[in-house]
């Protein structure tokens, strides 16, 4: 005879309150991960000023983050005085070989457990292995 595995039922009394309950997560998920993207961002940001060309000094200085609609953002620039330094000191153009440092920051952020610790500076999200808990 072939065992038939067990029903499971779950009753939803109160619907609304479930709901309710779970927007509050969400709400709290949401400026949980906007604090762990902030604290990321400043991490990046560091780093960008440690690996800028040191010729480019005006571009180190102006390495910070910005809270936009989108979300954090490190941005490099020079202060509104020829702003496409910057982007050319990490792409390159066709006279000037690439010299990276935002890129670089990001991936060394990331690979010294970035992540895991703009978790902890936010509170605590992310468990060991850097999953949700």
């Amino acid at each position: 005879m072939v065992s038939q595995p067990a029903a499971i039922s779950v009753d939803i009394i109160n619907r609304q309150e479930v709901v309710g309950n779970l927007r509050r997560v969400a709400s709290s998920l949401d400026a949980k991960l906007t604090a762990i993207a902030g604290f990321l961002s400043e991490d990046i940001a560091e780093v960008s000023k440690d690996l800028v060309a040191k010729d480019e000094r005006k571009v180190e200085r102006n390495i910070h983050t910005e809270l936009r609609a989108d979300g954090w953002n490190v941005v490099a620039d020079r202060g509104g005085d020829r702003d496409e330094v910057a982007v050319y000191l990490e792409i390159g153009t066709h006279k000037m070989a690439p010299r990276p440092y935002m890129v670089p920051a990001l991936r060394l952020t990331l690979a010294s457990g970035g992540l895991l610790k703009a978790s902890t500076k936010a509170g605590g999200l992310l468990g060991q292995t850097g999953g949700l808990r």
